[in-house]
């Protein structure tokens, strides 16, 4: 395994992505923002689950990441 992979950070500014392009052009994961949230409560990102999906059908590795603010 290579010290560095290339990937991407995706989330709802993005739009809707192509995923099959993004592994064609060697991308080997993707970061997936779940939503944010602070003591007015959670944001979902509208855009999650329709990444989420491209990224498994894509087989990239998934990671995901939630922003709290206090």
């Amino acid at each position: 395994m290579a010290l560095f992979q290339n990937g991407i950070d995706v989330s709802r500014y993005q739009g809707n992505i192509n995923w099959g392009r993004v592994a064609a052009a060697g991308k080997q994961f993707a970061i997936v923002r779940v939503g944010s949230g602070n003591s007015g409560g959670l944001y979902v990102d509208p855009y999650f689950l329709q990444n989420v999906n491209g990224v498994l059908k894509s087989r990239l590795k998934l990671n995901l990441k939630e922003i709290r603010t206090l």
